[in-house]
């Protein structure tokens, strides 16, 4: 008996239509299985943008006030003081900035010799300027 001549008959025809179905089965799942995954991994992106779109507007909402002036002269002093008061201002808003930029300088010119064995105090002074500066003045913002 030959194997065309096996599948055409009942028998044959049994087992091949049951294995065509095994196979569909598995074809299946696996698609469902694929669809599956792609979904988690799109809910694990949905969820990582919403974080970083969160911290985006943290952000965003940390500095909002940075830019600001608090001064209010009247309306009708002279324009010698109005000048004044924004060189004020200027020099107000920059102490942070220059000492941020004045702690790094001075870190990162010491020599390798100093730095050898400070790498955590170093870590620490560069989060307490960082906090500082952006943190501060977030607390600020918020108090007003």
């Amino acid at each position: 008996m030959s194997l065309l001549s096996f599948l055409a008959s009942a028998a044959g025809g049994t087992l091949l239509g049951g294995a065509t179905q095994f196979l569909g089965s598995l074809v299946g799942e696996a698609k469902e299985w694929s669809a599956s995954k792609r979904r988690i991994a799109e809910i694990a992106a949905l969820k990582e943008k919403q974080i970083a779109v969160a911290e985006v507007e943290a952000f965003a909402k940390a500095v909002e006030g940075t830019n600001s002036t608090t001064y209010s002269l009247p309306p009708n002093a002279a324009s010698w003081m109005h000048g004044l008061m924004t060189i004020a201002a200027f020099c107000t808003q920059m102490v942070r900035p220059c000492m941020v930029a004045g702690a790094c300088l001075y870190i990162w010119t010491r020599p390798n010799e100093e730095l050898a064995g400070l790498h955590g105090e170093i870590l620490t002074v560069s989060f307490a300027c960082i906090y500082f500066w952006l943190g501060v003045r977030h607390q600020l913002s918020k108090s007003k």
